[in-house]
């Protein structure tokens, strides 16, 4: 959490950090929505976290808007990238997460808007009743910087 300037203070009361693996294990944090926004991560910090904690992928922070709509953002230090822009297989780890820890029935979609303003590419991961269903599909837009 210091890599990822968070704190206790931070994070979502009512559903606990997780580490999921769905493919590449991946640490799942549910936060506030001002954590959310004002995520500032120390990339070399992250990256020597994921190193002792044996994950590749990027850090889910994310927080939940309603029930089947999430805002997160994707730290990647490991793929040399401030930030994954459009995480596929973060949000087959969030569909897991939500269906293994019962925060919903399925089958359900759940949906992720990714990117620093909220705004970004948009991802949805269909979560089925049978163990391992878990399917990512979305779309991904261009951002141009002026």
């Amino acid at each position: 959490m210091r890599a990822l300037g968070l704190t206790r203070a931070d994070l979502d009361p009512y559903l606990p950090p997780a580490l999921i693996r769905v493919g590449n294990p991946y640490p799942v944090l549910r936060v506030t929505a001002d954590a959310l926004e004002r995520l500032d991560h120390d990339a070399d910090e992250v990256l020597r976290s994921q190193d002792q904690g044996g994950w590749d992928g990027t850090v889910p922070v994310v927080h939940r808007v309603s029930r089947a709509l999430f805002g997160s953002r994707s730290p990647f230090s490991r793929g040399a990238i401030r930030e994954d822009p459009a995480t596929g297989s973060a949000a087959a780890d969030l569909g897991a997460y939500r269906r293994w820890g019962g925060h919903i029935a399925t089958p359900a979609t759940v949906a992720i808007k990714q990117g620093g303003d909220g705004g970004g590419p948009a991802s949805s991961a269909s979560v089925s009743r049978r163990r391992g269903g878990v399917r990512v599909s979305g779309t991904v837009a261009r951002f141009d910087s002026d």
